[in-house]
């Protein structure tokens, strides 16, 4: 062979070696709908003839903004929600408490929302018994996200209250736990998983969520302390 063959040859190698390696670039996510202040997902909804197509997570209570000054219609029928954006009074704000893909209205115009559970190689999902092991043998850091007064009606031994409202604010004073398994629960696991998205983001190593909150726990018989 030719010194040229040679060149061409090793060329030749060399090039499918390195196509072979490439590994072609996975496509990127869809980010979710709007941004979490103070426990809400804050979602604004334009003005115009279209609605939007919106992505948000299981267990989000989200608070929808809308342009202009006129209120609109919002329904979502599969998951028996009928409002008038902006919402007003003491709730301001629509649960989406079960996951999957829905068409929602918007002032009479169709739109599709995505309720996508939260996941995470760091991130795991317990039933009440799953909970109670991984207490008494793994003793994490336990965290109960509902409001003071929820927690003084009955919450499990040794968890500190960091409500979901004040979680943002607060996140930092649980820096010296970051390394640590943290155990995060509510009344039914929906604030608990906007707080453990928040954890996540915040590079926590290990967060574990309560998914059905206390009242699974305490429907089972497992212990509540006052």
């Amino acid at each position: 062979m030719t010194r040229r063959g040679i060149l061409l040859f090793a060329f030749i190698v060399a090039f499918a070696s390195f196509t072979a390696c490439a590994k072609p670039e996975s496509p990127k996510e869809p980010e979710v709908s709007g941004q979490v202040v103070d426990g809400l997902r804050q979602i604004i909804l334009p003005m115009g003839s279209e609605a939007p197509s919106l992505i948000v997570y299981r267990g989000d209570y989200v608070s929808f903004q809308t342009e202009g000054s006129t209120r609109r219609s919002f329904q979502v029928e599969a998951l028996n929600i009928d409002e008038a954006l902006p919402l007003k009074g003491e709730k301001p704000y629509i649960k989406f408490k079960e996951a999957g893909e829905f068409e929602y209205l918007l002032a009479g115009q169709r739109g599709r929302i995505v309720v996508k559970e939260l996941e995470g190689n760091n991130y795991t999902e317990l039933r009440s018994a799953q909970a109670k092991e991984l207490i008494e043998t793994v003793q994490p850091y336990i965290l109960d996200v509902r409001t003071a007064r929820e927690f003084a009606q009955g919450h499990i031994e040794g968890a500190n209250l960091l409500p979901i409202s004040e979680f943002q604010h607060r996140v930092n004073e649980l820096a010296p736990h970051k390394e640590e398994p943290i155990f995060i629960y509510c009344r039914s696991g929906n604030r608990s998983t906007v707080a453990a998205k928040i954890l996540l983001d915040q590079g926590f190593e290990r967060v574990y969520n309560l998914r059905y909150g206390i009242i699974e726990w305490a429907g089972e018989g497992l212990p509540v302390q006052k």
